[in-house]
């Protein structure tokens, strides 16, 4: 043990190593308990957590997330690096799920028949009147409005937030923060909901398809057709990225495996978290009451330090896999006989 505690003159006790060892175990499990639990849950996004960034870096983390845009817009047909409100991005995915389902039922040998096909269209069609209609906003100045007016409004209001929150970041005072805080509620609330509506629609669709089809053509199962909106593939990567990686540094730590390597990737984690939450009390929205008062230095910001600090240590080989990989390297070395 004392080989394994001593650099260069300087030597730590047994208990000191011991304490080492069992944070190296308990910041692990707190690690893996967060990742497992991201990767129990089927509705898990961390768009949420970014969409909710503040302070000077709050742009970049939002611009992780899907662009609205992307599927509220379409280019304008006569000057095409303009885009124009429109219910198209959004329509289209259901074609490409009748679409994708004729093809694949032309595979199984149970093509869809005329009939089962227009009705298909029908359905989908008769969604784009219903969509229309459930779109709503309610804008700062003047009365509800759906469809196309909608998109427009939000859009409107969504230019006019970033034009604020560029100038509130230069230089803002505290009730700007606040004006622009609620707008952007307002208007991400209003995208959950439509979000929350086209789901649903997504849903309709494939169950209405779904009772026209024969037996033998629902054996074949519902199209492998993507019905996510804007770049949602992101989105999934950032996601998984963060619940595989949370899930990799906690078995690592646990099981004193690379550990050194585990303690940079979850320091670089809580980094991005203290960046996205900084806790600076001119930012607004302030931190929660039950999250304790703070300046510049919080809980994540204490649990990366103490990350770091683990970096500098052999406590990996301290009663971790770290030991048996060091020596084998030491052995091919030739450092050990």
């Amino acid at each position: 043990m004392s080989s394994a505690t001593e650099n260069r003159g300087f030597r730590i006790g047994l208990m000191a190593v011991l304490g080492l060892i069992v944070l190296r175990v308990a910041l692990g499990w707190l690690f893996f308990y967060e990742g497992w639990s991201k990767h129990s849950d089927p509705n898990f996004s961390a768009a949420g957590y970014l969409q909710q960034a503040k302070g000077p870096l709050a742009g970049h983390f939002r611009s992780l997330t899907s662009d609205p845009r992307q599927w509220l817009t379409v280019p304008d047909k006569e000057a095409p690096e303009n885009r124009v409100a429109s219910l198209e991005p959004i329509t289209v995915r259901w074609q490409r799920y009748v679409d994708g389902l004729e093809s694949k039922l032309v595979g199984f040998g149970h093509p869809l028949s005329d009939w089962q096909r227009s009705q298909a269209d029908k359905f989908a069609v008769d969604l784009e009147y219903e969509l229309a209609g459930k779109l709503a906003y309610t804008p700062a100045v003047g009365a509800e409005v759906a469809g196309i007016e909608a998109i427009e409004e939000y859009l409107n209001e969504l230019a006019r937030l970033e034009l604020a929150e560029a100038e509130t970041a230069a230089a803002g005072a505290n009730f700007q923060q606040r004006e622009t805080w609620s707008a952007r509620s307002k208007l991400q609330g209003a995208l959950r909901s439509w979000k929350s509506t086209i789901g649903e629609l997504d849903l309709k669709l494939a169950n209405r398809i779904d009772d026209i089809l024969t037996e033998p053509q629902r054996t074949a199962g519902r199209p492998d057709v993507s019905l996510a909106l804007g770049d949602a593939l992101r989105q999934q990567q950032i996601s998984k990225l963060v619940t595989y990686g949370t899930l990799a540094v906690g078995v690592c730590l646990m099981l004193g495996l690379f550990t050194r390597l585990a303690c940079l990737g979850g320091a670089l984690f809580m980094l991005l978290v203290v960046l996205a939450q900084p806790a600076w009390p001119t930012i607004y929205p302030p931190a929660p009451p039950t999250a304790g008062n703070a300046m510049l230095i919080n809980k994540e910001a204490i649990l990366m330090l103490c990350l770091v600090a683990m970096a500098m240590t052999p406590v990996g080989r301290w009663g971790g896999l770290d030991f048996f990989i060091h020596r084998s390297g030491r052995r091919l070395l030739g450092g050990d006989s």
